[in-house]
C-alpha cells in the first residue's frame, strides 16, 4: 500500500511538469513566421505540389525554393484549418510538454528531473511558438531516449531511420542533428566498447540516407548546411552567436559544460552530446535550447548520484512547490515580454478597399503575416526568411529608414506604396520628409503611404494626413500647428479620422488628448484617456499621456501612480522604449517630490534602456550639479 502511495505522490511531480508546459506553450511568444509556413502550407494542400521558385517575395522571384519543412507546414495548416489560433496554441503547447515529459523520464529521479526540467522548460519557452522548430523539442527528446541504451537493439534499428525520416521532413534545417547525435553515441562508446560503437556507427550510416527520403532527396543536405552557415546571421537575433558568457543564456551553457565536464566518466553519451550541444548553442544562439535539454537528464543523474532523494508525500509536495514558485516569478518579469504584437489586417483591408496596386515596400517585422493576409493579391518586399534573401539584402532592408538607403532600395525597386510597422523610433520619418510620399492611413499596427503617382492623386487628395506624423514618439511637433486656427481644425479634424479609421488607434487617442489639452479641455483629454486605458490595458502610452496630464496640472502623487503603472505595463509588453520615457517621467516627478536619489536612478536606467534618450541625459546632468530636472 505504501508503495502505490508513494507512487501516487510521485506521480505528481510530472503532473506539475505537465501543467507548466501547457501553459507556457498555450501562452507563448509571437513570431512572424508561422505566417508565412501557414500560406505554404495552404499552398501545398491547393495544389497537391510543392512550390519549386518562390512565389511570395517580388525580390525572390523566380528564385528556386527549397520547401524542406513541407510536412510540417501543411500539418500546421490543416491544425489552423480545424481549431483556429486555438489549435496553434495546442500545437506549441502540446510538443514541448511531451518532450519534457520524456527528458523527465530520461532523468531517472524524479525530484531533480521535476526540477530541472521546470527550469529548463522556463529557460526554453521563448521557442515555444509555432513554427517548424517545435518539432524539433520532441525529435530531440525521442532521439536521446532511444540512444540511452549501451548497444543499438531491435527498438533503436525500428525508431531512429524513422524518426530521421520524419525530422527530414518538418524541419529539414535541423534534420541533420539525427544523425549527428547518433555519431555522438557512437564516439562515446569507442573507448569503452568498440562492438557498440561500431553498431551506432551503423545506425548513424542508416539515419543518414533516411534523411534524404523527402521530395527534394538529397537536396535537403545543401540547404541544411546553407542555413546553418548563413553569411547573414548578424543581421538575424536567434542566427548570431553569443557575445557575452555573463548573459542569462551564456550561464545556461556554461552550466551545460560544466554538467558535461563533471558527469564525463559516468555519462559519457550525454556529457559529450551536452558539450557539442553547447558548443552549437555558442555559436547559434537559436540553437541554445538544444543544449538546455540535453543536459537535463544529465544534470538529474548526477544530482542523484551526490544527494539522493527517495520521493514521498513530502518530498513529492517540496518538488511541486519548488517548480511552481519559479514559473510565478517568470509570470512577473519574463513572460510579458512575449506579447503578441498588433496586426496590419486595417491596413490591409484599406488598401484592398480601395484598390491599391502596384509594388509594395514592407518592413521586415511585418512580411510574414502579409503574406498570409495579402497574397497572392500582394508580394512582399521582405520578410524573415534571411538565409533566402541573403546577408547584403537583409542588412539594407534593415537600415531602410536612412534617407540615402531608402532612396536607394526606392531606385532599385521602383515602390509604389509603403506598408510600415507602427513601432517606436521614428523609422517612418523619412516618408514623412519626402515630397514623395504622402501617409493616408495608419492606426497602432501600420502606416500606410502612397507613392505621389497620377495614379493614387486622388486618393492622397481625400485621405492624405497633412498635420500628423504619428510614428513620432512625442508629441510636441503638434504644439506648433495649434496657434494656427487653419492648421489647428486641420489636425483635429485629422485625430477624429483616425480615431474613427481603426478601433486599434490608441496613438490617436493620445494625441487628440494632447490636442484637447493644449486647447483648454483638459478634461476631455483625461476622460478619452482614462477610456482608452480600460479598453486597452495593455498598451503603456496611454498612460505615458495621463501621467503627463496629472503633472501638468500639479497631482503629483496622481501622475506617480499613472507613471508607476504605465511601467509595469511596458515592462509586461516588453517595450523598452516606452518604459524608458515613463522612467524619466517619473523620475522628474520623484524629484518635484524631494525624492532626489530615486530620481537619478530612474534617469540612469532610463538610459540604459535607451543610451540617446536626450531629456534623460540632461536630466541627470542637471541633477548631478545640483540643479533641477527640466520638465520632460
Amino acid at each position: 500500500m505504501e508503495d502505490g502511495k508513494t507512487r501516487l505522490w510521485t506521480a505528481l511531480i510530472p503532473a506539475v511538469l505537465l501543467a507548466q508546459t501547457l501553459w507556457l506553450g498555450a501562452g507563448g511568444a509571437s513570431a512572424p513566421d508561422p505566417w508565412w509556413h501557414l500560406k505554404t502550407g495552404e499552398l501545398i494542400r491547393q495544389t497537391w505540389s510543392l512550390p519549386r521558385s518562390d512565389p511570395f517575395s517580388y525580390v525572390l522571384a523566380g528564385r528556386p525554393w527549397t520547401s524542406f519543412e513541407w510536412l510540417f507546414q501543411v500539418a500546421l495548416h490543416l491544425v489552423y484549418g480545424a481549431a483556429g489560433g486555438a489549435g496553434l496554441a495546442a500545437l506549441r503547447a502540446a510538443a514541448p510538454a511531451a518532450a519534457f515529459l520524456l527528458l523527465y523520464r530520461l532523468g531517472r529521479a524524479p525530484f531533480w528531473a521535476g526540477l530541472l526540467a521546470s527550469l529548463a522548460a522556463l529557460a526554453t519557452s521563448g521557442w515555444f511558438v509555432a513554427r517548424p522548430q517545435i518539432s524539433d523539442f520532441l525529435l530531440l527528446a525521442a532521439f536521446l531516449t532511444v540512444l540511452d541504451s549501451p548497444r543499438p537493439g531491435r527498438k533503436a534499428w525500428l525508431l531512429l531511420p524513422g524518426l530521421q525520416l520524419l525530422w527530414a521532413n518538418l524541419h529539414g534545417g535541423a534534420a541533420l542533428l539525427g544523425a549527428g547525435l547518433v555519431l555522438l553515441k557512437a564516439a562515446s562508446c569507442f573507448r569503452r566498447d568498440r562492438r557498440a560503437a561500431g553498431g551506432w556507427l551503423a545506425l548513424a550510416g542508416a539515419c543518414l540516407p533516411a534523411m534524404a527520403v523527402n521530395p527534394h532527396g538529397a537536396g535537403v543536405f545543401a540547404h541544411s548546411a546553407a542555413a546553418l552557415f548563413f553569411p547573414g546571421q548578424e543581421f538575424a537575433g536567434g542566427w548570431r552567436g553569443m557575445t557575452s558568457p555573463l548573459s542569462w543564456q551564456g550561464a545556461c551553457l556554461a552550466a551545460a559544460a560544466a554538467v558535461a565536464v563533471w558527469a564525463w566518466e559516468s555519462e559519457p553519451h550525454l556529457a559529450l552530446t551536452a558539450l557539442a550541444l553547447a558548443a552549437l548553442g555558442w555559436f547559434e544562439a537559436r540553437h541554445l535550447h538544444f543544449a538546455v535539454m540535453a543536459a537535463l537528464p544529465l544534470a538529474a543523474r548526477l544530482l542523484e548520484s551526490l544527494r539522493p532523494v527517495r520521493t514521498g508525500r513530502g518530498r513529492a509536495l517540496a518538488a511541486a512547490a519548488l517548480m511552481i514558485l519559479p514559473s510565478a516569478l517568470f509570470l512577473l518579469l519574463a513572460a510579458p515580454r512575449q506579447g503578441r504584437a498588433d496586426l496590419p489586417d486595417r491596413a490591409v483591408r484599406y488598401l484592398d478597399d480601395n484598390g491599391v496596386t502596384g509594388r509594395m515596400f514592407n518592413t521586415y517585422g511585418l512580411g510574414g503575416y502579409l503574406i498570409w493576409r495579402a497574397w497572392p493579391r500582394r508580394q512582399v518586399f521582405v520578410d524573415d526568411r534571411d538565409a533566402a534573401y541573403g546577408a547584403e539584402f537583409i542588412a539594407e532592408a534593415a537600415r531602410w529608414s536612412r534617407p540615402e538607403v531608402w532612396e536607394r532600395l526606392d531606385a532599385r525597386w521602383g515602390f509604389d506604396y509603403a506598408l510600415v510597422g507602427n513601432s517606436p523610433g521614428y523609422a517612418a520619418g523619412v516618408l514623412d520628409a519626402s515630397p514623395r510620399w504622402a501617409l493616408v492611413f495608419w492606426d497602432d499596427a501600420a502606416l500606410v503611404y502612397l507613392k505621389r503617382t497620377p495614379a493614387h492623386f486622388a486618393l492622397i487628395r481625400r485621405d492624405a494626413y497633412r498635420r500628423l506624423q504619428p510614428n513620432q514618439l512625442t508629441f510636441a511637433y503638434l504644439a506648433r500647428d495649434l496657434k494656427d486656427p487653419r492648421k489647428s481644425a486641420e489636425m483635429r479634424a485629422e485625430l477624429d479620422r483616425a480615431v474613427a479609421g481603426s478601433e486599434l488607434n490608441v496613438n490617436a487617442t493620445q494625441m487628440r488628448a494632447f490636442v484637447l489639452a493644449e486647447v483648454g479641455r483638459p478634461d476631455d483629454a483625461v476622460r478619452d484617456l482614462q477610456d482608452v486605458i480600460r479598453r486597452f490595458p495593455r498598451k503603456p502610452g496611454p498612460y505615458m499621456s495621463l501621467g503627463w496630464f496629472h503633472e501638468r496640472s500639479r497631482r503629483l502623487l496622481a501622475a506617480r501612480q499613472v507613471y508607476e503603472e504605465g511601467i509595469r505595463v511596458a515592462k509586461w509588453s516588453g517595450d523598452r522604449t516606452s518604459r524608458a520615457y515613463l522612467e524619466n517621467n517619473l523620475g522628474s516627478v520623484e524629484l518635484r517630490l524631494g525624492n532626489r536619489e530615486r530620481a537619478r536612478k530612474l534617469f540612469a536606467h532610463c538610459l540604459k534602456l535607451e543610451p540617446r534618450h536626450p531629456q534623460a541625459r540632461r536630466n541627470l546632468e542637471l541633477l548631478e550639479k545640483g540643479a533641477g530636472a527640466i520638465v520632460p
